[in-house]
């Protein structure tokens, strides 16, 4: 390696010692001179402003429209809510009981009717996750 190292330093300082020899140095002066006139003025076209101008405001809606299916569309579309009160307390809603529940009923009887809405919405739930874990197996087969 040495001996490949020597050789380049040997080269590398022929470089640099040596003097660059020119023709003619004014027309040299004046070729670099004339290409830098030559070169374009970085004006951009005006098709080229009103296409990026477009895209910006096409690429903006579709952000906003993909926000707002997000924001105001959450819920899974497949499965259509129930009207019943069965899964009243998991969907956030302010009443836990039927509108007609007796309001003088006992602790352990409100106690056993959420009890077996929660076992329905747990059955519900379960329901999903099945129909959502085979949809998966399935076009996991597919692909495979």
């Amino acid at each position: 390696m040495t001996k490949k190292e020597d050789t380049y330093e040997q080269w590398l300082e022929k470089i640099k010692t040596t003097e660059p020899f020119l023709d003619n140095p004014e027309e040299l002066t004046n070729d670099i001179l004339n290409r830098i006139d030559a070169l374009p003025s970085g004006n951009p076209s005006r098709i080229l402003l009103l296409v990026s101008r477009i895209s910006g405001i096409a690429a903006a809606f579709l952000l906003c429209f993909l926000i707002s299916e997000t924001v105001l569309f959450p819920q899974d579309k497949q499965f259509t809510e129930q009207p019943s009160t069965a899964n009243a307390v998991w969907q956030g809603k302010a009443s836990f009981l039927p509108d007609d529940w007796n309001t003088e009923s006992s602790f352990l009887e409100k106690s056993r009717y959420l009890s077996e809405q929660w076992k329905e919405y747990k059955k519900e739930l379960s329901k999903r996750k099945t129909f959502f874990l085979s949809k998966k197996n399935s076009v996991e087969n597919i692909i495979h």
